[in-house]
C-alpha cells in the first residue's frame, strides 16, 4: 500500500480519500483511535470531515462528489459521504445507510482496509 501511495504521489494524483466526505458520529475511545486522530488520518489522506450529519435526500451541490480512486465496480463508486462510528460504542447509530451516495460504516473499515 505504501509503494502505491508513493507512486500516486510521484505522478501527482490525488490522495486516497479524495472525493469523500466523512461525518464522525458517536463516541470514540482512546483504546482505538481518538476522534482527533481519525480527523487527522482522514484529512491527511485527502478526505474532508464535515461537522453535520449528511441528509441523504438533500446533499449540498458542492458535496456531491465521488471518490477519485474508486473503481467502477466498487460499492463505493458513487459514494460521496461516509458516516463513521465505533462499532459496539455507546452511541452507535440506530439508522445505518447503505445508499449509493451515503454509507454508514464502522471505523474498522477505515483503519483495517
Amino acid at each position: 500500500a505504501r509503494s502505491r501511495s508513493r507512486d500516486c504521489r510521484s505522478r501527482g494524483q490525488p490522495r486516497l480519500l479524495t472525493g469523500l466526505h466523512f461525518y464522525l458520529t458517536g463516541g470514540f475511545d482512546a483504546q482505538n483511535l481518538s476522534k482527533a486522530e481519525l480527523v487527522k488520518l482522514i484529512t491527511l489522506s485527502g478526505g474532508r470531515v464535515i461537522n453535520r450529519e449528511p441528509d441523504p435526500e438533500n446533499l449540498p451541490d458542492g458535496e456531491q462528489t465521488v471518490p477519485y480512486h474508486g473503481s467502477e465496480d466498487s460499492s463505493l463508486a458513487r459514494t460521496s459521504h461516509v458516516i463513521l462510528y465505533q462499532e459496539g460504542g455507546k452511541r452507535e447509530p440506530l439508522i445505518k445507510y447503505k445508499m449509493p451516495h451515503v454509507k454508514t460504516l464502522p471505523v474498522a473499515w477505515l483503519t483495517q482496509s
